[in-house]
């Protein structure tokens, strides 16, 4: 986080907001959410979302501006999926973010979840009488991140992240 016109830098406001200066694919000025543990959360031209750890420089974008997730197959753990058919399914064989793609949490102990919303709740589709409402479920699949920005679990329904993400804490050294 440095100073100076021609040096890319973070800033971190009194508010916990993080202010970009000179990142690429980081508009100057862009406002960005503040996640502990030096780690920013910045929501961009259109579904853009991207993270970024203010210690080292690192940025890495996760959702495109388009809604499409910059993720490899490895990073999605399809044999966990519950169901995966009708919008679930175009959503995640296509990579999309149509719905949300978001964090659980902040950062703790080196690592954070994102969730990423495969089909919303039926009363989604519902105009405001009721009426276009499904029976459908929500399901959101969560990944967890390092402070590198990697993804060291894929998304997968979780029935209790809270309880998964401190298992994880136990059991994984932090590799900072």
């Amino acid at each position: 986080m440095t100073d100076g016109m021609n040096n890319p830098h973070f800033e971190l406001t009194s508010d916990r907001d993080v202010i970009v200066h000179g990142y690429d694919g980081l508009p100057d000025g862009c406002k960005g959410l503040y996640l502990d543990e030096d780690m920013a959360l910045f929501w961009g031209e259109g579904r853009s979302v991207t993270l970024a750890n203010l210690r080292t420089g690192r940025v890495r974008r996760f959702v495109d501006k388009d809604g499409r997730l910059l993720i490899g197959d490895a990073d999605i753990d399809y044999t966990r999926l519950r169901r995966f058919n009708g919008r679930c399914a175009y959503c995640v064989e296509n990579k999309r973010a149509e719905y949300s793609f978001n964090r659980y949490d902040n950062f703790r102990e080196g690592l954070c979840a994102l969730s990423w919303t495969t089909l919303p709740d039926g009363s989604f589709f519902a105009d405001e009488s009721g009426f276009g409402a499904d029976d459908e479920t929500e399901e959101v699949l969560y990944a967890f991140i390092n402070t590198h920005l990697d993804i060291v679990l894929p998304f997968q329904p979780m029935a209790d992240v809270a309880a998964t993400l401190r298992e994880w804490r136990a059991g994984h050294a932090r590799s900072d």
